[in-house]
């Protein structure tokens, strides 16, 4: 119960118990005693005062005593693992939930191509985290720092004789049990800032010095394996992840192999190996920001293997969990793809021709009815419908990239290389050099410079001698 002291008494309670150097102006008796209104306990350096009435009020002096690094008792301990938990590393966990909304938000995906699992992949859209995750980087090194517990306990020899967990815990070096936590979320911030290798060497640290818990140990080595894939260190990536032991993975971190699994065999292009894995991990990945993700990356996987039922089925789901509207929309364009009636899915796309919500992305549609075509065997529609798409597009984007790759490579199949010669060039301008067609692309745009002008060298002179 508080006193009701005047406010100069309150201060000089406050200060006397706060600074040992501070003395009460009468003797604690005495001062309690003209106080008589309040019924209060004081403990002042090593005395302890309470009148008739009073319960012991204590908690002020236990908390200064919790908050010393160089005491470990269960009282310090709870104290330091509820700061980091729910003070420093909270805001720690804020700012790296908002790095990972800044990456997906920087990478734009190129729905012509296989998407990463992850949009961290690409490292360009990293560095948009960089100062979120930054921030997240020093509240965890703060935690650390301050709340670090390094001091061996008092040892009860009696337990200590009988009881093997207790002797192996009084082995640790870290006696915070909030301090893993700290160190797993440092090394994921370095990770998603780019700084794989960095990561590499704070995982390899937290399995070195919290080898007691497995779980942890397991969740280090894969996100280990993964910031090898992301350096393209494949060797080092798939020896590592052979190595985890999954058994020891907790049921909440059990997908997380799968994940990573799934991840390093997609940038091998082992696209049949990593369905399986696929639909482990999606299952607990976040419901808005990257199992939509998944389900479309499930999506193509099964396109390839040809299987275009399953394909439509994971595109549906995609959709129904609310993703962005660039992969809603190319979601549904799938879907019109993948459908077995060739006219019906001609007559959809139309429609959403017609539609002012999608002006801006006719490119697109058009790239999608001149695959329908395609199929159904009219490539002179479909080069039709390549050129009208390219020509209509507004946003001169990968989009555009695509179709003019796609009518680049029936031109040069068909052996019209001075019409796959312009196709090849435009797109070259707006692909990254880091995207798979660019090495591909950039040689037959070379061969077919020189030989697009040496053919027009021959027309002329054809034409000439014609003339003559």
């Amino acid at each position: 119960k508080v006193a009701k002291f005047t406010s100069s008494r309150r201060r000089t309670l406050v200060n006397a118990l706060f600074h040992k150097s501070h003395t009460l102006p009468h003797s604690p008796m005495g001062f309690l005693q003209e106080n008589a209104t309040a019924n209060i306990v004081i403990i002042i350096e090593e005395n302890i005062v309470f009148d008739d009435f009073s319960f012991i009020f204590c908690i002020f002096v236990c908390m200064l005593a919790a908050c010393s690094t160089q005491k470990n008792t269960a009282l310090t301990r709870s104290y330091h693992a509820t700061k980091v938990k729910y003070n420093i590393l909270y805001n720690g966990n804020t700012a790296y939930a908002e790095g990972l909304e800044a990456i997906a938000s920087a990478h734009e995906d190129n729905f012509s191509e296989q998407l990463p699992l992850y949009p961290v992949s690409d490292h360009k859209a990293a560095e948009a985290s960089k100062s979120k995750m930054d921030r997240t980087i020093e509240k965890c090194r703060k935690c650390i720092k301050l709340h670090s517990i390094k001091k061996r306990p008092k040892v009860d020899t009696k337990k200590s004789a009988s009881d093997e967990k207790y002797r192996a815990w009084l082995k640790r070096e870290e006696f915070n049990p909030a301090m893993p936590m700290a160190w797993l979320r440092l090394g994921q911030a370095e990770f998603h800032k780019g700084d794989f290798l960095g990561a590499v060497s704070t995982f390899a640290y937290v399995q070195r010095h919290f080898e007691y818990d497995k779980d942890l140990v397991a969740q280090c080595q894969l996100w280990s394996a993964r910031a090898y894939a992301e350096m393209g260190w494949m060797y080092e990536a798939e020896d590592l992840l052979r190595k985890v032991q999954i058994d020891d993975l907790s049921k909440k971190h059990a997908s997380l192999y799968s994940a990573v699994s799934a991840d390093i065999l997609m940038k091998q292009e082992r696209w049949r190996e990593a369905i399986p894995h696929v639909l482990i991990a999606k299952e607990d990945e976040g419901r808005k920001l990257n199992r939509p993700r998944f389900e479309y990356v499930l999506g193509q996987l099964y396109e390839k293997q040809g299987n275009r039922n399953a394909a439509v089925e994971a595109y549906k789901r995609c959709i129904k969990l609310t993703p962005a509207w660039s992969m809603d929309f190319n979601a549904r364009l799938r879907i019109a793809l993948l459908g077995a009636d060739t006219k019906a899915s001609v007559k959809q796309l139309n429609k959403m021709l017609k539609l002012s919500k999608y002006e801006q992305y006719q490119d697109q549609i058009l790239g999608i009815k001149g695959d329908i075509l395609l199929r159904g065997g009219d490539t002179l529609a479909a080069l039709r419908e390549y050129a009208l798409a390219a020509e209509k597009s507004t946003r001169n984007g990968l989009d555009k990239a695509a179709v003019l790759i796609k009518a680049g490579d029936l031109y040069f199949d068909r052996q019209q290389y001075a019409e796959a010669q312009p196709c090849y060039a435009e797109a070259l301008t707006i692909i990254s050099s880091e995207s798979a067609d660019y090495k591909r692309l950039s040689r037959r745009s070379e061969v077919l410079d020189g030989l697009v002008l040496q053919t027009g060298i021959i027309h002329l002179q054809d034409s000439i001698q014609a003339l003559a």
